[in-house]
């Protein structure tokens, strides 16, 4: 499942940049249970920027996690705390 982000500060301007970092962290899904995040290609977790969109980009494998809904847990740069994306599998 192809995830695209664009990080943006307090004020909404665009806050992505090569030398900024996203990295996921893990996936939880119905009834709290706690997934190691698994990418389809080889990234270690770690999502790319693509410079001419201004977005991160990661494949996140579904594949085996039953029906429902996941939260992903993500950090962007050095903030210490995780950002979250909810996204359902059917």
């Amino acid at each position: 499942m192809p995830v695209a982000l664009l990080p943006a500060d307090k004020a909404g301007p665009n806050v992505g940049a090569p030398t900024v970092a996203v990295t996921s962290g893990y996936v939880v899904g119905p009834n709290g249970q706690r997934f190691a995040v698994n990418d389809a290609g080889n990234s270690n977790g770690v999502f790319r920027y693509d410079a001419a969109t201004s977005r991160y980009k990661f494949n996140l494998k579904t594949t085996g996690l039953p029906a429902g809904s996941y939260t992903l847990f993500f950090k962007v740069g050095t903030e210490p705390t995780p950002y979250t994306l909810t996204f359902d599998v059917r």
